[in-house]
């Protein structure tokens, strides 16, 4: 699910092009739009020295650029300290917020989300993000309130639809899930997640026609991401290409910062996969269980790859803990839980799941 994490830079009263060169604020915004994160900061604190009027948004800012620089407790003392000096700027409950939500905290997410809302009740970006916190927490009702209204308030974002097409996928409603992967494949024709998402649906549907359409036209499109390249290289194992799937996954962790999908689809391809050589349980097992931890453990679809991935390894009293666990959330579709009850079955009689070999 796609989450908005721009800084985003207040609106500046007019002055003269030369009087917004000089003026050490401007400088450190320019420096942060560039990648230039040390500078940044180094600006910041001068004009901190200062006791500038706009201190929040300098604190904002410089604890923007700490959280670049992944000094996460730096980030959060600029990002509370703004919040201190003006509790009525959003922009520091924004940050604090994405910051949470990046590092697992999703309860403190959803609650500056919501300070975010209040003060700005028609940011779409600010609904989709609290429902992507919602969702995580299987808070599926809330997270598809919150999906809806940000639809309403941004009836043109392609992202809005796709956060909300998961929602229904984790309900069960596989024909709305499609209705809006659909929607925002209209929206972006060449919207890659979009064609993966409903390809899924359709598999989950038994509709396989439909989702090997998808999965085609998925790995002719342009990757911009971690997340695209992460679903082309599930599209590429679905197709049964599994060396190039490897590869697509191999670099969404190299390039891009990994989100809990991305470790937990790696993991199936590595625990599950009928190409011995590409098996790899031990990584499996460390890519789900960091997808595990990310999502709490309250994630039927990454115990899942846990419990394949322990499976493969060899363990399979975990593997049989993890598959009952998954089961005992009583989630996903049917054909996705008659699916993991096979899956048991297998673990209990001390067998590894293999998926079925398919070639292009």
């Amino acid at each position: 699910m796609p989450i908005r994490v721009f800084f985003t830079v207040l609106a500046i009263a007019a002055a003269s092009s030369n009087a917004l060169a000089e003026d050490p604020f401007i400088q450190a915004r320019q420096a942060y739009q560039h990648g230039a994160y040390d500078q940044c900061i180094s600006l910041c604190n001068n004009v901190i020295l200062t006791k500038p009027k706009n201190a929040a948004e300098v604190h904002a800012l410089r604890g923007s650029a700490y959280q670049k620089k992944r000094s996460f407790e730096q980030a959060v003392q600029d990002f509370n300290q703004a919040v201190q000096i003006d509790p009525n700027l959003w922009i520091p409950y924004w940050s604090r917020a994405n910051l949470a939500y990046d590092t697992g905290d999703l309860e403190k997410a959803i609650q500056d989300y919501g300070e975010v809302i209040r003060l700005r009740p028609n940011y779409a970006d600010a609904y989709g993000n609290r429902g992507n916190a919602y969702s995580r927490c299987r808070q599926f009702s809330k997270a598809l309130s919150d999906h809806t209204e940000a639809i309403r308030l941004s009836p043109n974002d392609p992202d809005a639809y796709l956060n909300r097409s998961s929602d229904y996928v984790d309900m069960g409603d596989l024909d709305h899930a499609i209705g809006d992967y659909t929607r925002a494949i209209q929206l972006n024709p060449d919207y890659l997640p979009g064609y993966w998402g409903r390809g899924q649906a359709y598999r989950d549907k038994g509709d396989l026609d439909h989702a090997l359409s998808d999965a085609q036209r998925t790995i002719g499109l342009i990757v911009y991401d971690g997340t695209d390249l992460a679903s082309r290289g599930s599209a590429y194992e679905f197709l049964g290409d599994y060396k190039l799937a490897l590869q697509d996954f191999q670099a969404a962790l190299q390039h891009f910062a990994p989100d809990e999908a991305i470790l937990s689809n790696f993991a199936w391809l590595l625990a599950t996969c009928p190409d011995d050589s590409i098996r790899d349980g031990k990584k499996a097992l460390a890519l789900a269980q960091k997808a595990c931890e990310l999502t709490k453990w309250r994630d039927w679809q990454k115990l899942d790859a846990l419990a394949a991935a322990a499976a493969e390894t060899g363990d399979f009293n975990k593997a049989i803990d993890y598959q009952k666990r998954a089961l005992a959330m009583n989630e996903g579709t049917p054909k996705a839980r008659q699916e993991m009850k096979e899956r048991l079955s297998l673990y209990e009689q001390h067998k590894p799941f293999r998926e079925k070999a398919r070639t292009l």
